[in-house]
């Protein structure tokens, strides 16, 4: 079978788990659309990761590859994100969930500073290859943006929102400003690449990825660790589009050189 009979049989999963959710709340079972997609996120994120690292995990790191490297780095990554998952179905049986709710951000930081790294490191790949930019002035424009981001925002919620915890808020705004960076550093390479194979698995990896973005936003807005199945369903979407990225990018045979 082709890695696009995989990935269509993937998308239509995704799909039928949208529309199973969506008619469960439409016909008023809100608490077992819940505890459906709490369940499913985890079991999805690990699944996920477990074959993204069969997919790259050993070749990759052996052969330096940074394009697949970059990939094997998301599907490590995934297990952190499945370990907060599972964490978050302790919030929903949780009377004062206030305390766990700071725990998922804490276990999502260890996945999401590892997505960082990949992607980091795939743009210093390109960045060596194409000379965009000096390397120091790369990374110290980075930092700088990234410190300053996660600072303000810190202050605007928190003048905004008084009444939010503010360890939650600290924890919560920095995974929001890198999952933004990690969004467009991506839609930045999708673009360089928009002409050839490369783009396909780049441009999944983008959808899933920009789920995830949009929840965090979505989250400073409604508060962290809002309790729903839309909120879950969006995980659930994110690391299928992730895994369809995962079989095209399995079956592209380009190595870049370091």
């Amino acid at each position: 079978m082709s890695r696009w009979t995989y990935a269509i049989a993937t998308i239509s999963l995704g799909f039928g788990i949208l529309i199973t959710s969506v008619l469960l709340w439409a016909f008023g079972f809100d608490v077992l659309a819940l505890s459906l997609t709490n369940v499913l996120a985890p079991f999805t994120a690990i699944s996920v990761g477990i074959l993204g690292m069969a997919f790259f995990g050993r070749e990759s790191f052996l052969k330096e590859d940074r394009y697949h490297t970059l990939y094997a780095w998301i599907a490590l990554g995934l297990i952190f994100f499945s370990l907060a998952d599972f964490t978050t179905i302790l919030v929903s049986m949780a009377e004062d969930s206030t305390q766990l709710c700071f725990t998922i951000g804490l276990v999502q930081i260890p996945g999401l500073f590892l997505w960082a790294l990949g992607i980091m490191s795939y743009l210093k790949s390109l960045n060596s290859s194409l000379r965009l930019t000096e390397g120091t002035q790369l990374w110290l424009a980075l930092g700088i943006i990234t410190t300053l981001m996660s600072l303000s925002l810190i202050v605007i919620v928190s003048i905004v929102f008084p009444m939010r915890n503010l360890l939650s808020t600290i924890v919560f705004v920095p995974i929001t400003i890198v999952l933004g960076l990690v969004f467009f550093i991506l839609l930045a390479v999708l673009w360089i690449f928009k002409d050839g194979s490369l783009a396909q698995p780049l441009l999944f990896l983008l959808f899933g990825i920009s789920l995830l973005f949009f929840r965090a936003i979505f989250w400073q807005i409604e508060g962290y660790c809002n309790e729903t199945a839309f909120n879950q369903l969006m995980a659930i979407e994110s690391y299928l589009f992730i895994a369809v990225a995962f079989l095209i990018a399995n079956k592209i045979g380009i190595s870049l050189e370091t």
